[in-house]
């Protein structure tokens, strides 16, 4: 013990030199190695810092105060922010409770901000790990927008497997409390079909590990198990499982999820579903965005006064281009199944606002608000917006004159 405190206890000085500063980044970094390398090392600081009684010990306040301090290399920062995570993991003591949460709060602060950051994503992110091991830790993590820090990652770094691999070790960890399912099936954060998309770029067995076992943990959550269905895991498990994996442990995991994924598979045109998309402001292409869909289901969308119609309307001045493009889309398909169609889309001006989008800077955008403005005719024996879409190297201004529509205009 007397060895650890004299390892990170600077020596006084009245300035701070390059040879200081390189001094203090050998210590940080020996104590980082040592820590990991032996868990007996580990639990000697944690009971040395426990013993002094708070968080104000000398040790813990030597490391924040190093954390906080501006101008230090980067290798010092993460150092004491790999030191402080694995600490903290590692003390149960309520005492110590808040100044964990708080240094929490500030690594996700921190991973919040915009540009070049005191430490990096993957330094965060293996952090986080440390402190999701704890289930009350895991609510404050999802308390304060940890999740946004998780979906960030996934745009940014899809394809670095260091950083995915621990990305969704967090989510693993993050799957065991209750309290984290309803983020996994909000589509807003894409949990799932992020995931899922990382198993076909990064086939790796740790990859692929840690993801079939977050699988594993929401398959009781029946909102789970069908996003998983809409993104297709089934065939990527199918896929994956015909390869050469070694690890016995997996292909127990995979034949589960094969298994769950068979028995909970249904016809994806329910109107349940899309009316959860709409209550949720994100459309996302899927099956009940289809003719299929619009031929089973178009007279339930009567119910309310036209409830949903109205909605679809709105979310044409959504400021999201896959929503304004969806919207054009279903409305084109409503007006050609519904009788009154036509009738019910200028009720709710939904004719202007399309016609507003054929301006649109969306490519997509523009040429689905093309094609849906007119009301193919009954007679055409192919979706009018499958015709178009065939045709859509040609100039945009050739769709108004298909012979094969009648104008709402």
């Amino acid at each position: 013990r007397v060895f650890f405190f004299l390892m990170i206890r600077r020596p006084p000085r009245s300035t701070q030199s390059r040879s200081s500063a390189a001094s203090d980044v050998y210590k940080r970094q020996t104590i980082d190695g040592m820590l990991f390398d032996d868990k007996r090392n580990l639990q000697n600081l944690t009971d040395l810092i426990v013993s002094q009684g708070d968080a104000s010990s000398s040790v813990l306040k030597y490391l924040h105060n190093t954390f906080v301090k501006p101008d230090f290399d980067i290798i010092v920062y993460e150092s004491c922010a790999r030191i402080l995570s694995i600490v903290y993991s590692n003390i149960q003591n309520p005492k110590f409770d808040r100044s964990k949460e708080d240094f929490l709060s500030l690594l996700l602060n921190i991973a919040e901000q915009s540009g070049k950051k005191k430490i990096s994503e993957y330094c965060l992110v293996t952090c986080f790990v440390h402190f999701l091991k704890d289930q009350k830790t895991c609510v404050t993590f999802l308390n304060n927008n940890g999740i946004k820090t998780i979906t960030s990652n996934f745009e940014s770094h899809s394809t670095d497997l260091q950083v995915m691999y621990y990305n969704i070790l967090c989510l693993w960890l993050i799957s065991y409390t209750q309290e984290s399912h309803p983020y996994f099936v909000k589509l807003e954060y894409k949990l799932i079909q992020s995931i899922i998309d990382v198993m076909q770029k990064i086939s790796r067995e740790k990859i692929l590990r840690v993801a079939c076992s977050t699988f594993k943990n929401l398959s009781e959550n029946h909102d789970a198990v069908e996003v998983m269905v809409d993104c297709g895991l089934l065939r990527i498990v199918d896929v994956v499982v015909r390869g050469n994996i070694k690890d016995v442990e997996l292909k127990e995991d995979l034949e589960f999820l094969g298994q769950l994924l068979e028995k909970n598979i249904r016809i994806l045109t329910s109107f349940e579903k899309y009316t959860k998309e709409i209550a949720a402001i994100q459309l996302e292409w899927s099956p009940v965005h289809s003719e299929r869909f619009w031929k089973d289901n178009v007279k339930k969308f009567e119910e309310g006064n036209f409830y949903y119609i109205n909605e679809l309307v709105k979310l044409l001045s959504s400021d999201k281009p896959k929503n304004q493009a969806i919207a054009c889309y279903d409305l084109g398909e409503f007006c050609r199944f519904h009788p009154f169609g036509k009738n019910v889309i200028e009720k709710f001006d939904g004719k202007e606002k399309i016609l507003e989008l054929v301006n649109s800077t969306n490519s997509q955008v523009r040429e689905l608000s093309l094609i849906h403005i007119s009301e193919p005719t009954r007679l055409l024996s192919i979706s009018y917006a499958v015709f178009c879409l065939k045709k859509k190297k040609q100039n945009y201004l050739s769709l108004y004159y298909c012979p094969h529509h009648m104008y709402i205009l």
